[in-house]
């Protein structure tokens, strides 16, 4: 080896046993840079972590804000329809390599607008949810081995804010969205065994119990039961409505006789439609109605607005069947007080029946005092309006047409007469029909003129006594409003100024329910302009205030309120208080004024204790306040409550 070579090696090997050396001296030997590296990349991985969990909260932040601000965009209301299809789709995959069916069938769904799709004899190894589409045509899907429910648009928004709840067997799938309980169904063939039907019908008998009583139960699918027309009147008569399909087998009358006994109706049946048939046989060459659409039966009036089959058989066999349904998202009420009673307490005003509530009340107090629960509101409020109720009875039920009383027998007089030309009217134009001659046909037209002409004079004069009654009826309710308003009888007064009020408004108004936003808008609205004088002119009458803090007369006046509350005191303050609308325990002043002495002293034992206690420990019927609209006078009387009233509000901090 050259010397230069073996000179250049020592140099390399000096230098590395001094850089090994400096290395160990300073901590940075290879062990202590393994172990220094292991630590640091531990900490980064730590960190991308924490960031990973940061950045997926604010996007599901995003989403959610995203999804509440869709909800509110899109309104609801009474006039709101919701369009269902049910469609046995026979063997379409949901596998996840072969979804280009389905696709098309939701594609279809998309262009007929489409709210709600449940889908039966689908194809899938397993249950499971999954989403397509975006935007507008957003869509989730939740199947089961055999059925499945797609939700489209804002339907899924309201599906996860209700909670994405999902119920599902081999041949069932249900789900809550808002106030609908959904549920598509796929019934086993009849040969299957009763056993196995049996299982399927417990599944849906298991919603039927879960539903609570402001949800719609919907249940669409096939049901494999072939139902015909009802020919005569029978028992199943709230079960099933006379329309059908061919004619009835065993399981189309077990299907009838199970929703007679479920509280359920199949809905199909009431609806008059051309080509009922879903699924044509091709050996027998006829149409069946085998999917359908089973709902309650209580609720059927509301739930139906139109029903018809829809003209499709490129995706299957079975053609779809549309229902379009009244949108209704009522939240659910939860009511805190006694059930509300309509109470005639005008009568308590009598000398006769105030001493006879005393007497009850004194009774029944009696008893209470003995059971030990004389200090509950909700018991003191709850013997108030059962003794009331008791001597003073019922308010009568209000009537569609208040002003047709008295005039009972000449309506249904006038009503009968049109009825009968009306019939009479009817089997002329079937007689016309079946004339031989043209001679005979001219006969019938003449008498079927003269006919419609009775008919219409009848109506018309009708219609003037009608309007003749109800003229007299409102000028009954002024006069008794006004000698109200001469009595001071205020409860009275107001009460006949809403019937007054309400003189104009044939509907009711179309939205109910009111969020806290709105009433805020509402009354920053009529707020706005109810100052007589400017913002200027108050800041100065302001500024002008003298300060009344070390002032005798106002430190005596203090030390008066702010002394303890007497049972004395409380007794002579009723007597000042007018009547007026009861809040959610139904009690009225009246009730409290005219009860026996123990009842009063009860009721101010509870209001002591309230003094004593902070809000948040007080009763719930005591805390709790309600909304009263008051009509005004002005060309807003017959406007919605919501823009042209006046409303008082209490409200107790917690």
């Amino acid at each position: 080896m050259p010397s230069k070579a073996k000179a250049d090696l020592k140099r390399r090997e000096h230098s590395g046993r001094v850089s090994t050396l400096l290395k160990n001296i300073m901590g940075l030997s290879p062990i202590g840079l393994n172990r220094r590296t292991a630590k640091e990349s531990t900490e980064t991985q730590q960190s991308e972590k924490r960031a990973d969990i940061r950045r997926k909260e604010r996007r599901k932040a995003r989403r959610v804000k995203k999804r509440q601000i869709r909800i509110q965009q899109h309104t609801f209301n009474n006039k709101t329809t919701t369009r269902v299809w049910t469609w046995n789709v026979q063997k379409t995959s949901f596998a996840a390599n072969n979804r280009g069916q389905l696709k098309r069938i939701l594609q279809y769904a998309w262009m007929n607008k489409v709210d709600i799709l449940l889908l039966t004899e689908i194809t899938a190894s397993n249950e499971g949810i999954f989403w397509l589409g975006g935007e507008e045509r957003r869509t989730v899907i939740i199947h089961s081995k055999k059925t499945a429910i797609a939700l489209i648009g804002i339907w899924t928004d309201l599906w996860i804010e209700s909670g994405s709840q999902v119920w599902r067997t081999d041949r069932t799938t249900a789900i809550l969205v808002k106030n609908y309980r959904l549920m598509s169904v796929y019934q086993p063939l009849w040969h299957y065994g009763r056993e196995i039907i049996i299982n399927y019908r417990h599944a849906i008998e298991e919603q039927i119990a879960l539903k609570r009583h402001d949800e719609w139960l919907i249940i669409g699918g096939d049901h494999n039961a072939s139902i015909g027309k009802l020919e005569q009147k029978s028992s199943s008569a709230k079960a099933r409505g006379k329309y059908g399909c061919g004619a009835s087998n065993e399981a189309g009358r077990d299907l009838i006789a199970w929703c007679e006994m479920n509280g359920m109706t199949w809905g199909n049946s009431f609806m008059s439609h051309p080509d009922r048939g879903t699924w044509f046989h091709q050996r027998y060459g006829r149409w069946y109605e085998l999917d359908r659409f089973l709902i309650q039966q209580e609720r059927r009036h509301r739930i139906v607005k139109k029903m018809w089959t829809v003209k499709e058989n490129s995706f299957s066999e079975h053609r779809p069947k549309e229902l379009i349904t009244r949108t209704v998202t009522r939240p659910r009420i939860v009511t805190t007080g006694n059930k509300k009673l309509s109470i005639n307490h005008i009568v308590l005003k009598e000398p006769e029946k105030s001493k006879e509530y005393e007497e009850r009340t004194e009774k029944a107090m009696e008893k209470l005092v003995k059971e030990g629960k004389a200090h509950n509101w909700y018991n003191l409020s709850k013997l108030m309006t059962n003794e009331a109720a008791n001597v003073a009875g019922r308010m009568p039920k209000r009537r569609e047409s208040p002003w047709l009383e008295g005039h009972e027998e000449e309506a249904q007089g006038e009503h009968k007469r049109i009825t009968e030309l009306s019939s009479k009217l009817y089997s002329l134009i079937e007689a016309s029909k079946q004339c031989l001659t043209e001679e005979e046909k001219q006969q019938k037209i003449l008498l079927i003129k003269e006919k419609q002409e009775e008919r219409k004079r009848s109506r018309k004069t009708f219609r003037k006594k009608l309007r003749r009654w109800e003229r007299t009826w409102w000028k009954q309710i002024i006069c008794q409003c006004q000698k109200a308003e001469q009595e001071r009888d205020l409860g009275r007064m107001y009460q006949l100024l809403k019937k007054l009020g309400m003189r104009d408004s044939k509907t009711a108004s179309a939205k109910e329910y009111f969020t806290p936003q709105e009433y805020k808008l509402h009354f920053e609205k009529v707020s706005k302009d109810r100052n007589e004088e400017s913002e200027a002119t108050r800041q100065k009458a302001i500024e002008r205030i003298i300060d009344m803090k070390d002032n005798e007369i106002a430190k005596k006046e203090a030390d008066k309120l702010n002394s303890p509350i007497t049972q004395d005191e409380i007794l002579r303050e009723w007597s000042k208080v007018n009547d007026g609308a009861p809040g959610l325990d139904n009690v009225r002043i009246t009730y409290v004024k005219q009860a026996s002495t123990t009842t009063q002293r009860a009721i101010c034992n509870v209001i002591l204790e309230m003094t004593n206690k902070h809000p948040s420990e007080w009763e719930t019927l005591v805390k709790t306040g309600l909304v009263v609209p008051l009509f005004k006078r002005g060309k807003g009387m017959t406007s919605t409550i919501i823009e042209e009233c006046a409303c008082l509000v209490w409200q107790v901090g917690y």
